[in-house]
């Protein structure tokens, strides 16, 4: 009966000791790692590169493609075009699934152009509208594989 008595006063002790929750008994778990944050649940992330076709001058149609970077809430890319120039999108802003953006070319004599770029971002599609001077037209890009 002693025997007993001292093994059950021994498995008492061990369960009293692995329920403590003092800082002596226990390891703290460690503090998770200090990275950039998560994006908010139901956020997007138009990161990576777009492509679409436009109709150009003539009839020709022509691939344009966007890359873009969402890093530490601030949208930069640049959008390649006629010729294979890479130019840099400005006044980049993306506000929920909407995002806007200018780009600036030098068109024929040296005059520049701004294309205004406005799109809403769902799942692997950008839709929305380019202005350009006097003429607006829609746009639809999709995310490349």
């Amino acid at each position: 009966m002693r025997k007993q008595l001292i093994i059950g006063i021994q498995v008492l002790a061990f369960g009293l000791l692995m329920s403590c929750s003092c800082m002596h008994c226990k390891k703290a778990a460690p503090a998770p790692a200090m990275n950039a944050p998560a994006p908010a649940a139901g956020a997007v992330d138009p990161t990576g590169t777009w492509k679409w076709t436009m109709s150009g001058r003539n009839g020709q149609s022509r691939e344009v493609t966007l890359k873009l970077k969402l890093e530490g809430g601030q949208l930069t890319g640049s959008v390649t075009g006629r010729a294979g120039a890479e130019t840099p999108i400005e006044d980049a802003t993306l506000s929920g699934s909407d995002m806007a953006f200018s780009v600036t070319r030098s068109g024929r004599n040296g005059q520049k152009s701004v294309s205004k770029f406005t799109g809403t971002l769902s799942g692997d599609t950008i839709k929305g509208k380019i202005a350009t001077n006097s003429r607006t037209r829609d746009w639809e890009a999709k995310r490349a594989q």
